[in-house]
């Protein structure tokens, strides 16, 4: 809440009006939807829970955080003025710096942190190329593909389509990032 009082507000955060559940954190809401709608498609196959989870927070670390950082400045200015100032408050004191010092546009320090996302990109990539089929676990999306998607659209929507950043992205690693996503707008 505002007044900081009270429980903790996080996003993904749902509200299933058929069991008026509330579940946050990305993985408990997969988790809920595939548990409490068995007749659509699981992203969470059994089995695959504990690791589905662990590999989720390894592309964060690998892809996730890298991309926060470089995109967090545009990522603020795309919202309403209000949400902008709390943003900065909020980023600035998790930092400890001036929002526009985590990433500074043309600095070397920001041409390390794009260079950490490319080759987070192909680490990912290594660890996949030894499975079979089109997702992380085989021929049907998982989570760990729906985290990687959302991760990488986050760019596209932030820095744009025709940005450099996202031209990179989709031909990294012989396209397999471009693929992915067009595969999930399908």
């Amino acid at each position: 809440p505002p007044t900081g009082a009270g429980p903790l507000y996080t996003s993904p955060f749902i509200l299933d009006p058929s069991t008026s559940s509330a579940i946050s954190d990305s993985f408990k809401i997969a988790q809920y939807l595939d548990a409490a709608y068995p007749d659509t498609p699981t992203i969470v196959a059994e089995g695959t829970a504990v690791f589905q989870n662990a590999l989720s927070d390894a592309l964060f670390e690998k892809i996730g955080y890298p991309i926060y950082y470089y995109i967090n400045l545009a990522s603020m200015k795309q919202l309403p003025e209000r949400s902008q100032v709390y943003w900065r408050k909020t980023r600035g004191e998790s930092f400890g710096c001036e929002i526009e010092e985590i990433s500074p546009e043309g600095s070397e320090k920001r041409a390390a942190q794009w260079k950490s996302i490319i080759d987070g990109l192909k680490a990912i990539d290594g660890w996949f190329s030894i499975g079979q089929g089109e997702f992380v676990t085989g021929e049907k999306p998982s989570f760990v593909d729906v985290t990687i998607v959302s991760i990488l659209i986050w760019v596209k929507r932030i820095r744009g389509e025709g940005s450099p950043e996202w031209k990179e992205i989709v031909e990294t690693d012989g396209g397999r990032w471009g693929r992915l996503v067009k595969t999930f707008e399908k």
